[in-house]
């Protein structure tokens, strides 16, 4: 099938370019009738001239000489204008048409045909040629078939993503998917607002573990990241970043207030958690609030949450900590 070149749809369209041609030679040939009606009348109305130029006795065998001068010239000029279109049009046909569909069909059909043998290579997927009889169905065919191909792998691609992204046991992100998604807002333009930092600890999670089996411990980290969750918007960033250990990262109005309702807010969602209807939770909150028109590292943020929750657990736990960056002249080598 490979060698057999000649297709119908080239074939088509060759008859259609014939046609064409023949069309715009009948238009030249009719052009060249009405130049010879006018010649053959101009040679006429000159007549008297013509018996003085040639005889009376010649003067028939004049006109029908130049009567065939002229019809053979028109012939000959009606052809080569036929043929010139005919191949300007197939040279253009070539082009623009034939050419493209021969190759995006050719590319489908191999690109599909790599992907069965070896799905991750794709490097001759514009150099192999495969012939089909007719051109556009096997285009509608091969690319039909190569977008479902490529639909397959994008559904592939995302669910790759969602997994290196998530944490498999809340489905929060990650540690490394939360730092690079804060990194990139952290890099954005200003916000007209502050940007808020929490990290969150389960209290007396290593407790329940050693008394209840960390099965029971698995059991109130997966309830206490719902409830986590459900105080945010969707926009926020909230994740599970190791063990009993969470942060969550969103934009806030120049409001320290309501950064404090949230937070308890927060806490008092966490103790409303029972987990088998007999373990209760509590949580410690280490809160940073810098201002979004600043420009800050995450390790920055993460520092002072840090910080902040450390001075919380040294005098106890179940609460939250706040703490404001300073000016940004006053951060010294900070960054």
């Amino acid at each position: 099938m490979k060698e057999k070149r000649i297709s119908s749809l080239g074939f088509k369209f060759s008859i259609i370019i014939m046609v064409a041609s023949l069309l715009i030679g009948a238009l030249v040939l009719l052009a060249s009738n009405h130049l010879y009606t006018q010649q053959a009348n101009e040679l006429y109305a000159n007549h008297s001239n013509l018996v003085e130029h040639v005889g009376e006795e010649h003067i028939s065998q004049y006109i029908a000489e130049a009567e065939q001068d002229f019809i053979g010239r028109m012939v000959l000029e009606t052809v080569a204008v036929s043929s010139l279109v005919a191949v300007i049009f197939l040279i253009i046909l070539r082009r623009l048409l034939i050419k493209p569909i021969n190759q995006i069909a050719n590319a489908a059909s191999n690109y599909l045909i790599e992907e069965n043998a070896n799905p991750l290579k794709t490097s001759s997927l514009q150099q192999l040629s495969v012939s089909t009889q007719d051109e556009l169905q096997s285009l509608s065919e091969s690319l039909k078939a190569m977008e479902e191909k490529i639909q397959h792998h994008v559904k592939d691609l995302e669910k790759a993503t969602y997994h290196a992204e998530t944490d498999s046991m809340t489905t929060l992100y990650n540690r490394e998917a939360f730092e690079k998604r804060v990194s990139e807002i952290l890099k954005s333009e200003g916000f007209d607002g502050s940007y808020v930092f929490m990290m969150i600890d389960l209290d007396n999670l290593k407790q329940v573990n050693d008394e209840w089996g960390h099965h029971m411990g698995d059991d109130i980290i997966a309830a206490c990241s719902k409830a986590i969750k459900s105080n945010f918007r969707n926009l926020d960033l909230v994740s599970r970043i190791g063990g009993d250990e969470f942060a969550v990262f969103y934009k806030s109005p120049r409001s320290l207030a309501d950064i404090e309702r949230r937070a308890q807010a927060l806490c008092s969602s966490i103790k409303k958690v029972v987990v088998h209807n007999q373990i209760k939770s509590t949580i410690s909150i280490g809160v940073a609030v810098v201002d979004g028109n600043e420009t800050y590292r995450y390790q920055e943020l993460y520092i002072m949450a840090d910080e902040a929750l450390y001075s919380l657990k040294e005098k106890g736990r179940d609460g939250f900590v706040i703490r404001e960056a300073p000016p940004a002249n006053q951060r010294g080598d900070s960054q």
